[in-house]
């Protein structure tokens, strides 16, 4: 490299470390580490959605978001900077040959939840349990005793390095880490951990429901102040993270006794929402973390495609869709493999060489796997089922997944945080019903009960089919959530419960979604729906992304205005307008577009539109 070269790569690196440190809020003098850890504390959603953003705003287009997501999965800042540099040698690093895992084997060495609103208290030391049923630590234990040697957890790393855990190992670390939890005082109390995906994580969780307590995940990124939020609710939460004040990852093992430690009370966990409409909200799972070991499936619900002894593969953040499964699958003895951060080609590249059967996704993410040039020549055969949920799929998309993985395999689940009940539609079902999310069974629901769906008008009534009213759900025990912390109430109909989306039923009883209530676009009296509007837009070629608001008037009250995330660079508003003309009625084409390089979607791929609502005209 000439000198001047060298003297241009070296400002370009200070200018995306400047960046970087402004995204993560550090001070610009701060020093960053090295290539191998520049991504560790931050590399999750909004923090590399918006270095993307920042990178295309400055240096132009040089590579496409699902080649970013690529690089930046590898914890490699030279390697982004070469990317950067010059698109030809991105290219060439990303689509070449992919390399053979490197494999590291790790082997084994010689206070109450107070506040629970709007519902019941489960006492968190009763040791007692009912016959045949197991604590999801003693399940653990025995796994371990069993199968000792066996390969529970693979995470996978920078640059595809893997590194194994025994069912031994994992046992050990969680026993250790359960005597430095109790110490804390976690002992059938709360647990908040803000932790990345990894061990860590997985242990902490282990180690907090052995002691009969309740686990809250939270995201390691969260703004100072969500945090401090959580703190003021819960006070006497154990914190398990890298924050002021919490307890290190790294204290976890340092008790040294790793000896067995019998699980006691009553292992339960609790979900963070609400963040982004309001005060946050933290959710108790209604199904506490306890096996039928004569009946052995998940926890509290029926997962079809779910089996004891399977591959899962997680790829969702361990603080939102990649916790559930993972510990179900754990207790029914899965091998799960993890990905530390989330590459397409790399998801591609684990489903084919650990021949994964199980695997959950976001519709984000979905979207872009399939954008990867050459999805095709992976081998997803061993595939037995995915699961999608988390907000509305493109039926272009869903459409592609059937495509490769098999209808029969792909199973799109609608419920909430509230645990008011779900619905389940499998992608043979849906092919028959394109948009769908499910069929109510009063008998038996997606959660193995009843669960029933009433679409209500404002003052209560039912509405014809084909119209569109609020959907309530009603599960067979209705009841309304309980929060840790306390919470506001949903709306509530002769026990049907809402979370506030609309949508409608067709002739057969099957439901469809169409938006949030707080979401809908009122112009001139009409209500447009922005999903249905993005999901129409999401299929013109040369959109990748696409997220439409309210735009205030003042004679209309508001008008559809869509943010664009461009897959084709020469993609205009010409473009868009002409192919909304062809596809959508007069009222739901956006009357103004704006057009950026990334959308600030949450882990989730959820987006907070008001947020990103504009100005009057």
């Amino acid at each position: 490299m000439s000198e001047a070269s060298g003297a241009e790569a070296g400002a370009l690196r200070k200018e995306l470390e400047r960046q970087w440190l402004a995204i993560l809020g550090r001070e610009s003098e701060d020093a960053v580490a090295n290539d191998e850890n520049f991504f560790e504390a931050g590399g999750q959603s909004l923090e590399t959605i918006a270095l993307y953003a920042s990178i295309t705003e400055f240096f132009g287009e040089t590579m496409t978001y699902a080649d970013f997501l690529d690089v930046i999965a590898d914890g490699d800042f030279g390697g982004l900077c070469r990317s950067v540099i010059t698109k030809t040698e991105a290219t060439a690093s990303i689509t070449g040959p992919v390399s053979k895992s490197q494999t590291l084997d790790i082997s084994t060495g010689p206070g109450g939840y107070d506040d629970l609103s709007a519902g019941p208290d489960a006492d968190p030391l009763d040791t007692s349990l009912s016959e045949g049923l197991i604590r999801i630590g003693d399940r653990i234990s025995m796994l371990a005793s069993e199968h000792p040697d066996d390969t529970a957890i693979i995470l996978v790393g920078p640059k595809g390095r893997e590194r194994k855990y025994s069912w031994a190992t994992l046992e050990a670390q969680a026993n250790a880490a359960a005597r430095v939890l109790r110490d804390r005082g976690a002992a059938g109390g709360v647990t908040l951990i803000a932790l990345p995906n990894g061990i860590e994580h997985i242990v902490a969780t282990i180690a907090s429901w052995k002691l009969g307590g309740l686990v809250v995940p939270v995201n390691p990124a969260l703004p100072e102040g969500r945090i401090t939020e959580l703190r003021d609710m819960i006070p006497e939460a154990v914190v398990v993270g890298n924050l002021p004040g919490a307890l290190a990852p790294t204290e976890l093992l340092k008790s040294g006794h790793d000896s067995p430690f019998p699980s006691m009370g009553t292992p339960r966990s609790a979900a963070l929402t609400g963040g982004s409409t309001g005060r946050s909200r933290v959710v108790l799972r209604r199904a506490p973390w306890v096996y039928d070991m004569n009946n052995l499936r998940p926890a509290g619900y029926d997962v079809p495609g779910m089996r004891p002894g399977q591959i899962q593969l997680v790829a969702l953040p361990m603080f939102h869709g990649g916790f559930i499964e993972l510990h179900n699958g754990l207790a029914l003895g899965h091998t799960v493999v993890v990905m530390e951060n989330f590459s397409p080609r790399s998801f591609l590249r684990l489903i084919q060489e650990h021949r994964v059967n199980f695997v959950s996704l976001v519709p984000t993410l979905m979207r872009t796997i399939i954008s990867v040039e050459d999805v095709n020549q992976f081998d997803l055969s061993s595939v037995e089922a995915v699961y999608h949920g988390s907000g509305p799929c493109p039926e272009y998309v869903k459409r592609r997944w059937i495509e490769l993985v098999g209808a029969h395999r792909l199973y799109e689940i609608y419920g909430a945080a509230e645990s008011i009940g779900f619905l389940l539609i499998r992608g043979d079902e849906w092919l028959n019903h394109p948009g769908s999310v499910g069929r109510p069974q009063p008998d038996k629901g997606a959660d193995g009960q009843a669960v029933d769906v009433r679409i209500l008008d404002d003052i209560g009534d039912e509405v014809a089919c084909g119209e569109i009213g609020q959907v309530y759900l009603k599960s067979a025990e209705p009841r309304q959530p309980t929060y840790v912390g306390g919470g506001r109430k949903l709306r509530e109909h002769a026990g049907f419960l809402s979370v506030g989306d609309l949508g409608f039923r067709d002739s057969d009883g099957y439901i469809y979604l169409v938006d949030r209530r707080s979401d809908v676009i009122n112009v001139g009296g009409a209500n447009i729906y922005p999903t249905q509007v993005e999901n129409i837009l999401l299929e013109c070629d040369g959109v990748g992304d696409v997220v439409v608001v309210g735009r205030l008037h003042d004679i209309l009250g508001a008008q559809p205005h869509a943010i664009v995330v461009r897959s084709r660079p020469n993609l205009s508003e010409t473009d868009l307008v002409e192919f909304c003309h062809e596809r959508m009625e007069l009222e739901m084409i956006p009357k103004s577009f704006e057009f950026v390089a990334a959308l600030p979607r949450d882990a989730a791929g959820k987006i907070r539109r008001s947020g990103l609502s504009t100005p009057n005209e």
